[in-house]
């Protein structure tokens, strides 16, 4: 018998003390830009109301999808803090209030994962162009309080992605 996914761990209760990226960034990057096309064969089969259930405190399928999307802004404006050379990381805003105030649920599915896979080939890209320049970027995450060099944020933004891909397969499960 097949286990049931698991609910992981909430983002912010995750004890990264012990954190560290062990594979190649590049390889990591072709998986970045990979993910979106994993989404959506995911969850483009499923009907509307499965993409949209959510319960009081919690997001929709169709929520995380769009949180992933909104994301992206925050992947690339950190881009822009490596090249601009600044000494810290832009911060993530401490909510995602985004999330519900951009109304994921009232707009349609299949371009929220053509926006998705848009926009993060475009990091994928510039991340890529970034790296092959052979500059060593570095700069302090406030919220893991330690230096990230710009192969941290590419394993940073993969945990990411695996942390949401695994509540949509549990929401999935869930819902069936």
């Amino acid at each position: 018998m097949i286990e049931p996914p698991k609910l992981p761990t909430p983002w912010m209760e995750r004890d990264w003390s012990r954190w560290s990226q062990s594979v190649q960034s590049h390889s990591l990057l072709d998986q970045l830009n990979d993910f979106p096309q994993v989404v959506a064969d995911l969850i483009l089969p499923l009907d509307q109301n499965e993409l949209q259930k959510s319960g009081e405190n919690t997001w929709s399928i169709q929520e995380h999808v769009g949180h992933l999307l909104a994301m992206e802004s925050l992947w690339i404006a950190r881009l822009d803090d490596f090249v601009l050379n600044r000494s810290v990381l832009r911060p993530w805003n401490g909510h995602n209030k985004d999330v519900r105030a951009a109304q994921f649920n009232q707009q349609k599915i299949k371009a929220i994962c053509r926006d998705f896979a848009e926009v993060r080939s475009a990091m994928v890209t510039f991340t890529k162009e970034l790296m092959q320049t052979g500059q060593s970027f570095v700069a302090f995450h406030e919220g893991q309080n330690r230096d990230f060099s710009l192969n941290d944020q590419v394993a940073f933004i993969a945990e990411h992605d695996a942390h949401h891909l695994q509540i949509i397969q549990y929401l999935i499960h869930a819902n069936q």
